[in-house]
C-alpha cells in the first residue's frame, strides 16, 4: 500500500492511499481471481501511484509546500519532471550514484565536495529509534526547470 500523508507543526493525517499490486499478481490470473482484482486493474509503480495521489491532492487544492519521498521515487525522472512542470518543490531521497551535480557529478562526489559551512542538521521528526536527524545542503542542480 501506497499512502499520501500530510504532515504540518499543527499534526499529521493520511490523505489518500493507492494499492501497489506487484508484476506477480497482476501476471497470475488464479492469485487475481482469488484476490478478486479485476481485469481492468493494471500494474502501476510506486511513482506512479504517488503521481495520482499527489494530482489529486493539487486538484483538491491541498494546501502544501513540497512533497518528499524515499529512493523509489526519488530516482524516477518521470515523477521528478512532473513534480518540476507543476512547480512542486520536492525532496526525494536519492543514491549515493544518482548524477546531480552542476557537471554531472554523482550525489556522493557533489557531497563530499561542498564546505563544511554548507551544511545544516534538520531533524525528520521522531521515528521507531529516538530522533532522524539528517544533513542537508543545497545544490544547483544542472537542470533549469528545478532550483536546487
Amino acid at each position: 500500500m501506497d499512502a499520501g500523508a500530510y504532515a504540518s507543526a499543527k499534526g499529521r493525517a493520511l490523505l489518500d492511499r493507492e494499492l501497489y499490486l506487484p508484476t506477480s499478481w497482476i501476471e497470475d490470473p488464479a492469485r487475481r481471481a482469488d484476490a478478486r482484482i479485476g481485469g481492468d486493474v493494471t500494474f502501476r509503480t510506486k511513482p506512479a501511484l504517488a503521481r495520482a495521489m499527489l494530482e489529486r491532492a493539487v486538484a483538491a487544492k491541498v494546501p502544501f509546500r513540497w512533497a518528499t519521498g524515499d529512493e523509489v521515487y526519488g530516482q524516477d525522472p518521470v515523477l521528478r519532471d512532473w513534480l518540476a512542470e507543476q512547480r512542486l518543490s520536492y525532496v526525494p531521497a536519492i543514491s549515493c550514484k544518482h548524477r546531480c551535480g552542476p557537471r554531472g557529478q554523482n550525489a556522493r562526489t557533489v557531497s563530499a565536495i561542498l564546505s563544511e559551512h554548507a551544511w545544516e542538521i534538520r531533524s525528520a521528526g521522531v521515528g521507531p529509534h529516538g530522533l532522524r536527524e539528517y544533513a542537508w545542503a543545497p545544490v544547483p542542480l544542472p537542470d533549469p526547470r528545478r532550483r536546487r
